[in-house]
């Protein structure tokens, strides 16, 4: 069937100005503690969840919000925050481990401080003999720095493959390296999971990454300061606390897994969702976050890689495994059909030959069918009348063929009996490569 409502500008009411008037994707300053603790690129503004929460009534423990694709966790901390029940799904690791870290409120800060004054001492103590240290620093305290001998850490050489060449430079990756050998030796609980989340986000900070919008190496960094990084960090993640733990908040639970299926929630219900899945792009949400995972150790091969990859909705070429049927969701999609045979009929005319050029239209028809196989999960688990916000993007990635996803979200959304309320404009974002703004929407839909 052709889904009938377009995507359109919609009347300028208070709460539409609100959104539209507000392009930027970064953080408000209120908005800053717990969020800050670590973003990335794609992750969406704390304001935008908030506006929608606001319409959709979620307030207090009476409502139960749902994000199953809880990326850095922003749905979760604003519901949070509003003492609702805060659920996730994450299936990329590290995604998953701040989501977690970023909603445990309940953790004793006096543990938190003892065990980061161990830390601290341990980590410069070890830091002294490497040398690592500048002038006038707490490390001249410390016995052997002025004869410091050679840091003996290395990344695994699957590791140093997965990562690829200049992405960190030496001296930082042996300080990340040491300070990760304290870390990684707590026991398993909350408090090691807090120290693990503050060492992969100031990892990227330490590194040569730059995103613009893709991940890549900027200019080769000879040091970096990583201890004032990583004790900065923790400093501000206590102050962050602190604060947070004098206010009435939400219970929290976050779960590592495919969004694809929903079982684990068992009889849950939910009264609304807010999230933003990935787009339909050549971004490797893999490789976005591939330091984090990395230094924190949580993929050490390419086995780790292969099993976080299939876990993922088959957004880009780089993602896609043989076998993968989830296109069989969408065969009855003229919309769906007719994207994929445009993108091969570019393909072909543009002599296009490289493999992941091929599977580009593929990609497309089991992106949607992931998309298909989600929201038929969720529908049993929504509450009569309970209401979804779903943040997507069109996209003009595979061989610039116009994909206007946020139309076709609610075509999928609409047969499985949905109720479509309204696509909002988010924002407009530019595309360099077809010079043309592409639109950002929130897709509204509710059960009926």
């Amino acid at each position: 069937m052709q889904f009938a409502l377009k995507s359109q500008e919609i009347p300028q009411s208070q709460f539409d100005r609100v959104l539209n008037g507000n392009r930027k994707n970064g953080l408000q300053e209120l908005d800053a503690p717990i969020h800050r603790w670590w973003r990335f690129i794609l992750a969406f503004p704390p304001h935008l969840v908030s506006q929608y929460l606001d319409e959709f009534g979620c307030e207090g423990p009476g409502s139960t919000v749902l994000d199953p694709f809880s990326g850095t966790g922003t749905t979760l901390v604003e519901a949070k925050r509003r003492g609702c029940f805060a659920i996730g799904l994450e299936a990329l690791d590290f995604c998953f481990l701040a989501s977690k870290v970023k909603t445990t409120w309940e953790i004793s800060l006096p543990q938190l401080e003892r065990e980061s004054k161990r830390l601290f001492a341990d980590i410069a103590e070890e830091f002294s003999q490497y040398g690592f240290f500048s002038e006038n620093s707490l490390f001249q305290d410390y016995q052997n720095y002025q004869n410091p001998i050679v840091c003996p850490y290395k990344l695994s050489l699957d590791q140093q493959k997965l990562l690829g060449k200049g992405y960190i430079s030496d001296r930082p990756l042996q300080k990340l390296l040491t300070i990760q050998k304290y870390v990684l030796s707590l026991p398993p609980s909350p408090v090691a999971d807090f120290f693990k989340m503050a060492l992969g986000s100031m990892a990227v900070i330490a590194s040569n990454v730059g995103f613009g919008p893709e991940i890549y190496c900027k200019k080769m960094k000879k040091d970096e300061d990583v201890w004032a990084l990583f004790s900065n960090q923790i400093k501000e993640m206590l102050a962050d606390l602190q604060m947070i733990q004098k206010k009435r908040f939400g219970p929290s639970s976050v779960f590592h897994q495919d969004a694809r299926t929903m079982k684990s929630l068992g009889n849950l219900k939910i009264d609304a969702v807010i999230t933003s899945p990935p787009y339909p792009n050549e971004k490797n949400y893999g490789r976005i976050t591939r330091i984090e995972n990395i230094i924190t150790n949580l993929i050490q091969n390419k086995e780790d890689l292969r099993r976080l990859k299939k876990g993922l909705i088959r957004s880009n070429s780089q993602n896609m495994y043989k076998g993968d049927d989830d296109h069989r969701y969408v065969e009855k999609f003229s919309s769906i059909q007719r994207i994929a045979n445009e993108i091969e009929e570019r393909r072909l005319s543009l002599g296009k030959t490289s493999g992941w050029e091929k599977l580009y239209p593929l990609v497309a028809k089991n992106y949607f069918g992931g998309l298909y196989r989600h929201l038929l999960d969720l529908k049993p688990l929504l509450k009569r009348g309970g209401r979804c916000a779903y943040v997507v993007g069109d996209q003009m990635s595979f061989l610039m063929v116009h994909i206007k996803t946020g139309e076709i979200l609610a075509e999928l959304a609409s047969d499985i009996g949905y109720k479509i309320v309204k696509i909002d404009l988010w924002r407009e974002r530019w595309a360099s490569a077809s010079k043309t703004p592409i639109r950002e929407e929130v897709v509204v839909f509710s059960k009926k």
